[in-house]
């Protein structure tokens, strides 16, 4: 076995027992070591059914298309939020977004820029 084959067996050994639904489908053969590969590398349990019903109804291909989306997805909002964080910090300071300038620089900054 290749040390990247058993670093994935490790990774998806220690994200099993924070998946009960997973675990539960895996232990019974309702879903492939594949599938349950695939989905632990985004799993939580507030997205566990979702993962599970791709994973009865599809394929590990289709499994894995849906993480690579979801992945996709997840880093598409990640860069927006910064993006949006930056853009506030000009305007206000939304709750959530640290500018690392104090809690206050976003409406002086704006207020200054709008009074000059």
């Amino acid at each position: 076995m290749s040390m990247g084959t058993a670093r994935e067996r490790v990774r998806v050994a220690r994200a099993l027992p924070e998946l009960p639904k997973i675990l539960a489908a895996f232990r019974i053969g309702k879903v492939s070591y594949s599938k349950v590969r695939a989905m632990t590398r985004v799993a939580t349990r507030r997205n566990e059914d979702v993962l599970l019903n791709v994973a009865f109804h599809g394929t590990a291909a289709h499994v894995e298309t849906h993480v690579h989306l979801y992945r996709k997805v997840k880093r598409t909002e990640a860069l927006e939020q910064g993006n949006v964080c930056h853009v506030e910090q000009h305007v206000f300071i939304a709750p959530g977004c640290y500018t690392g300038h104090g809690s206050d620089l976003g409406v002086t900054h704006f207020a200054a820029s709008k009074s000059g």
